[in-house]
């Protein structure tokens, strides 16, 4: 298959500035972007994600090393009113999504498509954040986690 690295790790969490100055002053990340509502910002990724309607996330992108091609999103899902949805997993803290680059993503589709994987986004361009359009697809891997796979950018 082509993973050719990690892209990014997608947090819940119960409280984004905690969590944040976390990443920040203990273990040194910097801080990308500031606060997005995913709804407006990143249309597709909240469709994929599966955001319902009415609800709002406040997304952070936070930096490990300093080149912008490791990072953590620290996301928080909350209903109007402030109360978390516990049937909604965005809502309950913890990893959720990890993204994979691969360098062709219809190739690795197609190959993880005839190993059994089941995905519920298949290729399609989305625009996103802090990179620009690519090709994504979105599957759910065996432990739950939902497994994002980015296309790299021909540069790359």
């Amino acid at each position: 298959m082509g993973v050719n690295m990690m892209h990014h790790v997608l947090v819940c969490c119960e409280d984004l500035d905690k969590s944040e100055e976390f990443y920040k002053n203990t273990l040194g990340f910097n801080k990308i972007s500031c606060e997005l509502d995913k709804q407006e910002e990143d249309p597709d990724s909240a469709e994929a994600l599966n955001i319902p309607t009415g609800e709002e996330s406040r997304l952070r992108l936070l930096d490990v090393n300093g080149d912008d091609l490791a990072m953590m999103e620290l996301v928080n899902v909350m209903r109007a009113g402030d109360e978390t949805d516990a049937t909604n997993p965005l809502a309950n803290p913890g990893m959720k999504v990890h993204c994979f680059l691969v360098p062709n993503l219809d190739k690795t589709f197609a190959e993880l498509q005839g190993a059994g994987f089941q995905f519920f986004m298949p290729p399609r361009e989305a625009d996103v954040p802090n990179i620009g359009k690519r090709k994504v697809a979105i599957a759910m891997s065996a432990d739950g986690v939902l497994t994002e796979l980015l296309e790299m950018h021909p540069e790359s």
